[in-house]
């Protein structure tokens, strides 16, 4: 059995965005810091952190937002994600995944590196 995430699985890379996630999962709900939901609701709010930081002080509206997040390339959220680049993501997936698999009862990394768990192919990588 294997899965494979457009994001960082938990159970893989220690990278900062991560680490963040975790660390708020220990102290907001210990009993559950792998919840897939919560990493997918982490993973949304770090591509809105993304569309913010790029947005810098400018007045934030929907359409400064939008705009804003259209510029991101290659944009991870300090490792949480594949990276991804707007506005290409609007019509095409990213080709970066993080492969991971169960053996001897624990998830294993099998995709990427020690320090980025994904699997990239030419194109928005």
């Amino acid at each position: 059995n294997f899965a494979f995430f457009f994001f960082t699985a938990p159970f893989t890379v220690p990278t900062a965005g991560m680490k963040d996630y975790l660390a708020a999962m220990k102290k907001y709900d210990p009993t559950d810091e792998y919840n897939f939901n919560a990493l997918v609701g982490w993973t949304s709010g770090e591509l809105l952190a993304g569309g913010i930081a790029e947005l810098g002080n400018k007045p934030v509206t929907r359409q400064s937002l939008t705009n804003a997040t259209n510029k991101l390339t290659n944009y991870t959220g300090d490792g949480v994600m594949a990276p991804v680049t707007f506005p290409i993501m609007h019509t095409q997936t990213t080709r970066c995944l993080a492969f991971v698999q169960v053996q001897h009862g624990k998830w294993v990394q099998i995709s990427g590196t020690k320090t980025s768990p994904f699997y990239c192919t030419n194109g928005l990588s």
